[in-house]
């Protein structure tokens, strides 16, 4: 169905594009309705806020924001149908302090996608952590940095608009697997994923 006609249980992918130090990225997130939508463009928009207001309550204030894509799961070029596929500039910046030196780009959070069954899916965002956030020769969270992007999590998990619901999904071109994700779990492990790795393809 198209993004101006909502159905319930219809999945759309989302992603957020961002910038720093002259990299480009994005990071990509199935959600799903939970009803018909009477005013597709109000949920639409209650979506978009809720997923760049949780973005940012994790990035550092050196990240900009650059816009948001929210499109139907099947590809809006196969052919393209301008009906699956809107976007929205963001023009804004991360909202966490930086207190030194911001880690690499290379060096990720990791925050667990929980299901109610299944095994956990992985959320990886760079620019997030600072040198300050970590120890050791692996990189590990210290536990208060643990503790205050999980706080910066929740708060923005319990906004969450009630038509919408965050899922992982799978299958194409329609998705045969969606888990409901009932809880977002910040890792103390950090992960390194190169600049060009495709996790982080920025192609809608």
């Amino acid at each position: 169905m198209p993004i101006n006609n909502i159905l319930a249980n219809e999945v759309f992918t989302v992603r957020i594009y961002k910038r720093l130090e002259g990299q480009e990225w994005a990071n990509s997130y199935e959600v799903q309705a939970t009803d018909n939508s009477s005013d597709p463009t109000i949920s639409i928009g209650n979506l978009r806020n809720w997923l760049v207001g949780l973005e940012r309550s994790i990035h550092l204030t050196d990240v900009f924001f650059d816009r948001i894509t929210i499109s139907t799961y099947q590809p809006d070029s196969q052919p393209y149908d301008p009906t699956r596929f809107t976007s929205f500039p963001i023009f804004e910046q991360g909202q966490r302090a930086r207190s030194g030196d911001a880690l690499s780009l290379a060096i990720c959070l990791f925050v667990r996608r929980e299901p109610g069954f299944g095994r956990a899916g992985k959320l990886l965002y760079r620019g997030a952590l600072q040198e300050a956030d970590v120890s050791g020769y692996r990189s590990g969270l210290l536990t208060a940095s643990v503790n205050s992007l999980q706080n910066a999590i929740n708060t923005a998990w319990s906004a969450r608009p009630q038509f919408w619901r965050l899922v992982m999904a799978s299958g194409t071109p329609t998705p045969q697997d969606v888990r409901e994700v009932l809880n977002l779990r910040v890792s103390a492990l950090t992960v390194v994923k190169k600049l060009d790795n495709r996790y982080f393809d920025r192609a809608p």
